[in-house]
């Protein structure tokens, strides 16, 4: 494929994207927020999907006593996020796990 054809493809997928977040957000009246790559290990958040899937686990050179971990899914943090930006029911968030 052309590198022109890889763009336009990019800039394609990158318009469905923003079309469909800005969509959902004005009619389901949602609140984008931010959410995290890696988070510390054991604080609870991070699902452990069946337990068959071991989490990617890494080291924090400013933190030696702990480790974090890739978010494997991010339904816990967002019921905590939603608890702690107070939003109101029949409102809600959206996110983008990357």
């Amino acid at each position: 494929m052309k590198t022109s054809h890889l763009l336009e493809a990019e800039r394609a997928i990158a318009f469905v994207k923003k079309t469909f977040s800005d969509e959902l957000i004005k009619n389901l009246d949602l609140t984008p927020v931010s959410s995290p790559i890696a988070i510390i290990d054991g604080t609870g958040v991070n699902d452990d999907l069946n337990g068959v899937e071991k989490p990617v686990r890494f080291s924090i050179k400013s933190i030696d006593t702990q480790k974090a971990v890739i978010v494997q899914s991010l339904a816990k943090w967002k019921r905590l996020r939603l608890k702690e930006l107070q939003i109101e029911p029949g409102k809600g968030i959206l996110t983008d796990m990357r």
